[in-house]
This record gives structure tokens, C-alpha cells and sequence, in this order.
């Protein structure tokens, strides 16, 4: 009589049967105290492979306990290291999962979402060539706009590509004199960032509060008219009149508005 040679899908079968044994059984309270002892600290595929339940099930019944998110292990630096290194390095995801085996892929994934991480597959040749380029040499922001990417992303891949710290360029002379000029008269930064367009508007909104300037509030129409009716008559002293505006704000608008002080009279 001839032997019948194993059925390998009737071993996988009896196999996954085994792993799943508990799959309709309710919940014993050993079973619930071992998910709230080690969920989140070791994979959900290796506690429902020891509970013999799904991990399905095991993640549904997480959620019904509550200790998804307290049962979760906090990331330590030296992890997060690890994901920064390799992770954002092309080795991807399965070189993390090596280095960090109590941690599964959607665990690694969030943590890499949350520190800005994308593998270094997902970016495309022409934008690595653009970030090394122009790193250092434009503000992050745009950099980030220019290839699509965000400013954690971008930080962390040129840190990957060693391309250092985005350089500082020191303001000058010239650039804090219209800074200075402008910033406290316009509360249009738009315009102000024209006439700085090498700045980024955090730049320029960094560099004014150095240096102790406040962004000017827009004229109201009833301010405008205090100042066209009584400025012709009085000048610089209007500024009476309005006691949220400085004498100099005053004088400007007026400029600004094409308004000019009438002649005094010489008496005889």
C-alpha cells in the first residue's frame, strides 16, 4: 500500500488553524491581561500568534481595553536615531524592523510620518539634485514649495546627504535701512518682502523683531479723515487727535496721502 505524500496546503491550513485556535473563543481574563501587560511594547502578530487569535482581533480588542495609546511604548532617542539613519537611508523599513524588532511596521511608519521621514526611494533623482543645489542657498520653505516636499522633510534629507545647516546670511547695512524704513510704515508684509525678495517672510519677520520693530496697523477711514480735514491747519500736531499714532506715523501718511500743511500768514 503506497504512502500518501503531505498535502502542503493542508499543512498551511492546519497551520494557520493552530495560529488562529482561539479565533471565536471569548476572551479569558489571562488572555486580556497578557494584551494589557505587552501590547505595543512587542508586535500584534506576535501576541495574537501566542494568544492564537487574529491580529485583527487583537488590535480590535486593544481598542475596546483602552491601552492603545497608554500601552504604547514611547520612541526613545536612540530609536529614533535609528530611523533617521536607516529608515530616510534606502534601506527602508526592513532594516529598521531588524534593528528595532519589538517595533512593527506601523509603528515605525507613524514615527517616521511624525519626524517628517520619507524613504529615500520616494524621492525622485531631480529633486535630490535641486535639494542639494539650492540648500543653504534659499530659505527651507521654498526649497520645500520648489520640490514638493516638507520643510521636516527636507531637513532631515539634507541631513541624510550631509549638506550641513542652512548657512545664515548676516543682514546688511542696506537691507536693515528698508527694513527699518518700511516695516513700521506697511502692514502689507507682502510688500515689504517685495522689496527683500531674497528674505522669506519669516526672515523678515525674525530679523524685525531683533531689532525691537513692530509691524504698523492699517489706517482706519476715520483716522484718514481726522487727518485730511485738520493736517492742512495744523501739521504735526494732528497727532493730538489720534492717540494710537505717533507723530512720525502721522507725518508720513500724510506724505503718503498727498496732504500738505497750508502757509502760515506773516502778520505786518
Amino acid at each position: 500500500m503506497m504512502k500518501k505524500e503531505p498535502n502542503p496546503s493542508s499543512a498551511g491550513a492546519a497551520e494557520k488553524t493552530a495560529m488562529r485556535r482561539n479565533h471565536y473563543a471569548h476572551w479569558t481574563l489571562a488572555e486580556i491581561a497578557y494584551l494589557e501587560k505587552h501590547y505595543g511594547k512587542i508586535p500584534a502578530l506576535e501576541i495574537a500568534s501566542t494568544l492564537g487569535r487574529g491580529v485583527c482581533g487583537v488590535r480590535s480588542m486593544a481598542l475596546k481595553l483602552g491601552v492603545c495609546r497608554s500601552g504604547v511604548a514611547r520612541w526613545e532617542p536612540w530609536e529614533i536615531n535609528v530611523l533617521e539613519k536607516h529608515y530616510g537611508h534606502g534601506a527602508g523599513i526592513k532594516m529598521v524592523r531588524k534593528l528595532l524588532p519589538h517595533r512593527d511596521r506601523e509603528s515605525i511608519r507613524k514615527q517616521a510620518a511624525k519626524a517628517g521621514l520619507t524613504d529615500v526611494r520616494e524621492w525622485h533623482p531631480d529633486a535630490i539634485a535641486f535639494l542639494i543645489e539650492h540648500y543653504g542657498q534659499m530659505p527651507v520653505d521654498e526649497v520645500a514649495a520648489a520640490i514638493n516636499k516638507s520643510v521636516s522633510a527636507v531637513r532631515n534629507r539634507a541631513h541624510v546627504l550631509n549638506l550641513g545647516k542652512v548657512k545664515q546670511i548676516r543682514w546688511t547695512r542696506e537691507e536693515n535701512a528698508i527694513l527699518t524704513g518700511h516695516y513700521s510704515q506697511s502692514g502689507n508684509l507682502e510688500a515689504i518682502h517685495a522689496l527683500l525678495p531674497h528674505r522669506s517672510r519669516q526672515a523678515i519677520s525674525a530679523q524685525a523683531t531683533k531689532l525691537g520693530l513692530r509691524r504698523a496697523v492699517m489706517w482706519t477711514p476715520e483716522e484718514i479723515s481726522i487727518l485730511q480735514q485738520y493736517y492742512p491747519k495744523l501739521g504735526k500736531k494732528v497727532a493730538a487727535m489720534l492717540p494710537n499714532r505717533k507723530v512720525s506715523a502721522t507725518h508720513h501718511q500724510a506724505e503718503r496721502l498727498g496732504l500738505r500743511r497750508y502757509a502760515k500768514k506773516h502778520s505786518d
